[in-house]
């Protein structure tokens, strides 16, 4: 999570006011589970989950999930 509020100085508007205003606004949250299925097999999964917390929450969002697979037939070639 990454929140920060910054005093933004805007000389040329009249009607900028001094306040503190959010700059950074990010919730990420991320996972990676292998597991070998034999000494040249193994297989994984990530999911990631993407979104703001304080304006908009989940607008906009955004939810990857994906699997895959590591083969090893060589030492030091992986397919």
């Amino acid at each position: 999570m990454n929140l920060q509020w910054v005093k933004f100085d805007d000389r040329d508007d009249a009607t900028d006011d001094d306040s503190f205003q959010e700059a950074t606004d990010v919730f990420n949250i991320q996972s990676l589970y292998g597991y070998k299925l034999s000494e040249k097999f193994a297989v994984s999964t990530l999911g990631e989950y993407r979104t703001t917390i304080l304006n908009n929450f989940n607008d906009p969002g955004y939810l990857d999930l994906g699997v895959g697979a590591t083969w090893t037939p060589l030492d030091n070639l992986v397919v």
